[in-house]
């Protein structure tokens, strides 16, 4: 029985590395794995919808699917966490020494939609008290080169937005001191991104200069760690073979598994010595499917509603492959 054809595209990640490089296979499936950065491949997708199965945006795809878009299906596998609102730098001259003195300040963004910068606006109003009103904010994309124009969205009124011009880069004002910060500054250029190079420490400084304090403060009141990424099938493969979502939900797990055996394997030596606590292997930081992401989707839907980005609070579990929703 011949295998069913997948063009698959993501970001290298220790997580589906073991996918990305062929050491554990998807049954039943002959992928073609492309590597691509998440800027350029969630563009491309929500664009053109290159690829069979790749790694998605989840705020991308919460907007279009709530909006109607019913080309993609969603796996409940998420190959990235981490607390985006602590990847903030602000100016050294800007006068920002916590979240709050963020208000009325010049903060530069990629792209307003992504979902790292949905979390981030959503920690600094309800951890911090700084509404994304309060900000002006700067997107470096221009609106043909952009999530927010391949979803046809733009931020509300009520929200300070405008696009660096398309000869600079938060780069280039933040060097200038037009912007006061970044709540996510690329430095690698994208077929998107402008920016390019790190910035000097003696430019820039990180908000949180603790970041795995304010992490775990961050997460003893929200509970998780929130995800920016998830993974998409084309609907039309789905009714055609229905049974590649679980087999794609068994192989990213096992990747999963494989990614934290090799963790503990290399922590063993430290276990032994016992000079270096590692009770935190023993610990699923990244889990997979709907029922134990519950509390994170929920915040998801519940900060995006909140700023705009769609018409109402949605059930995220809906987005999601049926056959997945249960696990």
């Amino acid at each position: 029985m011949s295998k069913v054809q997948i063009s698959f595209a993501l970001r290298p990640n220790p997580t589906v590395q073991h996918i990305f490089d062929g050491r554990i296979g998807i049954e039943g499936v002959d992928l073609t794995v492309s590597s691509v950065t998440p800027p350029d491949l969630f563009w491309r997708q929500l664009r053109y919808a290159e690829f069979d199965m790749s790694e998605m945006s989840m705020s991308s795809l919460l907007m279009s699917w709530l909006a109607g878009d019913d080309r993609w299906v969603a796996l409940p596998v998420f190959p990235e966490r981490r607390f985006f609102h602590t990847r903030t730098i602000v100016h050294r001259n800007s006068g920002i020494e916590r979240p709050e003195d963020l208000v009325g300040k010049r903060i530069g963004v990629p792209d307003y939609q992504q979902t790292a910068a949905l979390w981030t606006r959503g920690i600094l109003q309800h951890d911090f008290g700084v509404k994304p009103t309060d900000i002006e904010w700067y997107g470096e994309r221009t609106s043909d080169l952009s999530h927010g124009g391949a979803t046809g969205f733009t931020p509300p009124a009520a929200v300070s937005f405008q696009h660096i011009p398309e000869n600079s880069s938060q780069a280039d004002l933040l060097r200038r001191h037009e912007l006061d910060g970044s709540v996510l500054y690329l430095w690698y250029r994208t077929m998107l991104d402008r920016t390019s190079g790190p910035l000097p420490l003696e430019l820039v400084r990180p908000l949180f200069e603790d970041v795995p304090a304010e992490g775990r403060r961050c997460f003893d009141k929200w509970g998780f760690i929130p995800v920016n990424h998830c993974f998409v099938l084309k609907s039309e493969i789905v009714k055609r073979h229905p049974w590649i979502v679980l087999n794609a939900f068994k192989a990213f797990s096992a990747a999963k598994d494989a990614y934290y055996a090799e963790l503990a394997a290399m922590a063993e030596p430290f276990r032994n010595t016992g000079l270096v606590d590692t009770a935190g292997f023993e610990t699923d930081l990244y889990p997979y499917g709907v029922k134990r992401n519950t509390a994170m989707l929920d915040a998801l839907s519940q900060m995006s509603y909140e700023q705009g980005l769609i018409p109402h609070q949605a059930d995220m579990k809906e987005m999601f492959a049926e056959a997945t929703q249960l696990l």
